[in-house]
């Protein structure tokens, strides 16, 4: 009976390290074809590993270079901004991706941005998503326990209300910004443009006025019959068809 016992706690360890085995086999297969420039080989391999592995930043980076070499813009960029969406400090990631973007014909370029709104996505970048939330939660502790201490009648009690008001105040204001760099890290609205001249109507009209070239990130915003609502890195709004556009 002991026996068993131990049997059935070994289990999942020995299932985990089976998988373990078979996931780094499989990398080192996909590196080995890369490195051999068998770039379709490497991409299916590379492919699996990101359905096993959706968390790991390293292997949709591996996969945007692959899709790179072999030209398929589109797959290349998705690819890389997925990475950045696991590991938005993934450096080389960043320079690849500006890399890719460049490529792509008839490029549309996002206008520069005005100095505070410059200011507010740094303050908010994908990086400080933790930090916020860390710091959020520090003072939010430090204002519970000014409270506390008042009401104890360890601190003046006018002292008190005003340092747990403002402590409380710039803890929200943290959480806020928490919350918006916890947005751009996810990337839940973008999805990148995967047909080559993919269509673009107008709101308000019914024929196609543009052709969105492959790799362009959107920022869509609804699904309705089949098309979805997308903003371009331009600022133009109107729909595109569901079947050209993969959500990051």
């Amino acid at each position: 009976m002991r026996k068993l016992f131990v049997l059935f706690l070994l289990l999942p360890l020995l299932s985990l390290h089976a998988a373990a085995q078979g996931y780094n086999a499989t990398w080192q297969q996909a590196n080995a074809f890369y490195n051999a420039k068998q770039y379709d080989q490497a991409a299916g391999l590379y492919e699996k590993l990101a359905q096993s592995q959706a968390g790991n930043a390293e292997v949709f980076y591996n996969l945007g270079n692959t899709y790179y070499r072999l030209n398929r813009i589109g797959p290349a960029v998705l690819n890389f901004q997925r990475a950045l969406q696991r590991d938005p400090g993934h450096r080389s990631a960043t320079e690849n991706l500006e890399l890719t973007s460049s490529r792509i014909p008839n490029r549309i370029v996002e206008p520069q941005d005005i100095f505070f709104v410059s200011w507010w996505k740094s303050l908010t970048s994908a990086q400080l998503a933790d930090v916020w939330a860390v710091l959020s939660l520090i003072l939010f502790i430090a204002g519970l326990v000014l409270l506390l201490l008042r009401r104890w009648r360890k601190v003046p009690e006018h002292l008190g209300n005003r340092g747990a008001a403002i402590v409380l105040v710039v803890s929200f204001t943290f959480l806020l910004f928490a919350y918006t760099a916890s947005e751009r890290k996810m990337m839940r609205h973008k999805a990148v443009v995967m047909s080559h001249d993919a269509p673009f109507t107008d709101e308000g009209s019914k024929q196609a006025k543009s052709l969105i070239p492959e790799g362009t990130t959107v920022t869509a915003m609804g699904e309705d019959q089949g098309r979805i609502r997308v903003i371009l890195p331009d600022g133009r709004s109107g729909w595109m068809d569901a079947s050209v556009l993969e959500k990051i």
